[in-house]
């Protein structure tokens, strides 16, 4: 599976001070976007492709942190836990799998179900993680249990 991102592509925007906009940073990436997600402390953006492949960003330079595989056939939705430690993802594969949200490795992979995972969501406490799949709702706690 090819890697999302190619960390030497990231550049600078200048923006006018006027406009009282910080200077942002913008990469080209060599598959569609599906999804993307802002980590709670703004440190790290996640973006999943269309092939499966999710990359972790440096939000502040654009650069990679980690390609992690994603998921098979595609990965569709993307979410962070509240405290910003794991990233739920889902994909076409019918899983739902948990990542450590700083360097990328895999933690927890689960069956969503019905179809196509195609959404996950945190509890504000980051007790619970839910997930659709067709016409199935699950909800597991931290640990991955139903």
């Amino acid at each position: 599976m090819p890697g999302l991102i190619a960390p030497a592509s990231a550049r600078t925007l200048d923006t006018p001070p006027s406009t009282g906009i910080p200077s942002a940073w913008s990469t080209e990436v060599p598959d569609h976007v599906e999804a993307l997600a802002i980590s709670p402390d703004a440190r790290r953006i996640a973006v999943a492709a269309v092939s499966g492949s999710i990359a972790l960003l440096d939000s502040a330079t654009g650069a990679a942190i980690a390609t992690l595989p994603g998921h098979a056939l595609g990965t569709t939705c993307l979410g962070w836990s509240p405290d910003g430690r794991l990233l739920a993802s889902g994909g076409q594969d019918r899983r739902v799998r948990i990542w450590n949200g700083l360097d990328g490795t895999p933690v927890r992979d689960l069956d969503a179900g019905g179809g196509w995972a195609t959404g996950v969501a945190w509890s504000d406490d980051g007790r619970l993680l839910a997930s659709a799949a067709d016409r199935e709702l699950r909800v597991w706690n931290r640990d991955g249990d139903m």
